[in-house]
């Protein structure tokens, strides 16, 4: 049963160690606070005076990164920077839409011209016959 508890623990600590370098948040309080669960339970119940060194090893590297998680989590600011080369992208690209809608008006507006006047020629053809 020792051995299991050292497993887990050994396991519960490198998880807790990925999740602190990882950007996870409290999420890592899970595996580190399993650890220190672990560890505390092998140290006080499981071992002889003898066989501490190995838990109590373990219930330090699990103090450790619970309380370098709480630091991490408490000092670093997650902070959203603002992207003014979007809005940029963006206004360029409203102006650049603008223009073609302007574009394509005063297209349709020269065909609408062009076919009222062919129009306008049918009726003078069809009048003069």
């Amino acid at each position: 049963m020792r051995n299991l508890l050292i497993t887990l623990t050994i396991i519960a600590l490198i998880i807790a160690i990925a999740f602190v370098i990882l950007p996870l948040g409290t999420i890592a309080y899970i595996p580190s606070i399993i650890a220190l669960i672990l560890a505390f339970l092998l140290k006080f119940k499981f071992s002889d005076k003898s066989q501490q060194k190995l838990p109590s090893a373990l219930a330090v590297l699990a103090v450790l990164l619970t309380i370098t998680t709480l630091a991490k989590n408490n000092f670093t600011e997650e902070k959203v920077a603002e992207d003014t080369q979007y809005e940029e992208r963006i206004e360029e690209a409203e102006e650049e839409n603008l223009e073609e809608l302007e574009e394509i008006q005063s297209e349709l507006d020269e065909l609408e011209i062009d076919e009222d006047v062919e129009l306008l020629e049918e009726e003078i053809d069809s009048i003069q016959e």
